[in-house]
């Protein structure tokens, strides 16, 4: 699936009051739905002199991010939403794989239903 496709998906969800964990949930949710091949980690995010943690994130194949809170914790100048890291030098990411089980009712609580 191509980034425009993914990006589409996503666009109805991107601004839900959700934090990283949350919203990480929702994201792969939909790619699971629709068999994109991807994985969640949970870490640490840099950016330039500011760092986060604990995070969440989801990394496809390709080494594209998707990542729509790193602003919230890191601000205004890094990178939001779907970005390749190699795009982005003054981003770091650390962390380690997780599995996140996101069944239908969980996605539904944190979509509102939307």
């Amino acid at each position: 699936m191509k980034t425009e496709d993914i990006k589409t998906m996503i666009e109805d969800y991107e601004n839900l009051p959700l934090e990283c964990d949350g919203m990480t949930r929702v994201i792969h949710y939909l790619l699971k739905q629709n068999k994109v091949k991807h994985q969640v980690y949970y870490g640490r995010v840099v950016y330039k002199d500011k760092s986060f943690y604990p995070h969440y994130w989801i990394e496809l194949p390709d080494k594209t991010m998707i990542d729509y809170k790193a602003k919230m914790w890191l601000g205004e100048g890094a990178a939001n939403g779907i970005f390749k890291l190699k795009d982005e030098p003054e981003m770091k990411y650390g962390g380690t794989k997780v599995f996140l089980d996101v069944n239908d009712v969980t996605f539904l609580i944190l979509t509102g239903g939307i």
